[in-house]
C-alpha cells in the first residue's frame, strides 16, 4: 500500500493480472476506493481489447491492394530477410566461433607477427640502392667503417 493507505497502481495491475500479493487481495476485500479504481482499468483494457479486436477485424476484411507494377517477388524477398534476421542470432549463438585459448592465440600471433617482420626486413635489406642513391650509399658505408 502507498502513503494514502490505498493500493498503488502496481498493485492494482497485479491483482488484475492474476499475480497480487495476498495483502493487496485483502485490501481489495474491504476497500470500497480501490475496488473502483480496479473496476475502472479493467473497464479501460476491456475497451482497448474491443477496439484493437475491431481494427483486426476491419483491417482483415478490407486488406490494402497491392500498387499496380509492385512486383510480387518483393514481398517474398522482404519476407525472407525478415526470417534471415530473427534466426540469424540464433545461429550464431550456438554455431559461433571455436573457443580457442588465450595461449593459443598469443603463439599463433607471435609467429605470425615474427615471420611478417623478417619477411619486411629481408625485403628493405634486398632491395638494390638506386643509381642516383649510389653516391650516398658510398658515404654511408665510410661512415659506418671508421
Amino acid at each position: 500500500m502507498n502513503l494514502t493507505g490505498h493500493l498503488s497502481s502496481d498493485q492494482i495491475s497485479l491483482c488484475l493480472a492474476g499475480a497480487g500479493e495476498p495483502e493487496a487481495l485483502a485490501h481489495l476485500r474491504d476497500c470500497a476506493t480501490c475496488v473502483a479504481r480496479m473496476k475502472t482499468v479493467e473497464e479501460s483494457f476491456v475497451g482497448l481489447r474491443h477496439a484493437l479486436t475491431a481494427h483486426a477485424g476491419m483491417a482483415a476484411s478490407n486488406p490494402r491492394p497491392v500498387p499496380a507494377g509492385t512486383p510480387r517477388w518483393q514481398f517474398a524477398l522482404a519476407g525472407a530477410v525478415a526470417v534471415i534476421a530473427l534466426l540469424l542470432p540464433v545461429y550464431r549463438q550456438f554455431n559461433g566461433p571455436a573457443q580457442v585459448t588465450q595461449t593459443e592465440m598469443q603463439s599463433v600471433a607471435t609467429t605470425i607477427d615474427d615471420d611478417a617482420l623478417l619477411r619486411d626486413i629481408e625485403t628493405e635489406v634486398a632491395r638494390p640502392v638506386t643509381p642516383s642513391l649510389q653516391p650516398l650509399e658510398v658515404l654511408m658505408v665510410a661512415e659506418t667503417t671508421k
